[in-house]
């Protein structure tokens, strides 16, 4: 005896089957040593868990938040894709010399790792210069 407590069952249902789904629950129950009651509860179970419909499922819920986590990294990848386009953009007019994008993004990514977003910008714009920083408080 395992030890566990059977669930109580206090509802009935009655489904009418095709002579082929009973003799196919038959075997299995028979090579499962189980009863066929069983394995038609546990057939329930396995078809109410995989249904998204039910709001309270919780595969539903993961599926869910899995699909907006997706949807919303896409949107920030293409909003920075097209950040880092606009920078190159307009530190390329004001520079008077071309800045790829393709930099612009990989100077962003390195200070997201440093955690120092001071001064982004200004530091893309003082490595493409050489290097050096300029006094910003100078007057």
């Amino acid at each position: 005896m395992s030890g566990r407590t059977p669930p109580s069952y206090d509802h009935r249902l009655s489904v009418n089957i095709t002579r082929q789904m009973y003799d196919r629950l038959a075997q299995i129950a028979s090579t499962r040593d189980d009863a066929i009651s069983e394995i038609a509860r546990e057939a329930f179970r396995a078809f109410l868990d995989d249904q998204e419909d039910l709001i309270a499922s919780r595969k539903h819920f993961t599926r869910s938040f899995q699909r907006r986590l997706d949807h919303t990294d896409w949107q920030l990848s293409v909003q920075l894709q097209m950040l880092s386009h606009l920078t190159a953009l307009f530190m390329t007019m004001v520079n008077q010399e071309d800045i790829r994008a393709e930099r612009v993004l990989q100077v962003f990514l390195d200070q997201a790792q440093q955690n120092d977003w001071q001064d982004v910008l200004h530091n893309a714009h003082s490595k493409k210069k050489g290097g050096t920083k300029t006094n910003r408080q100078s007057g």
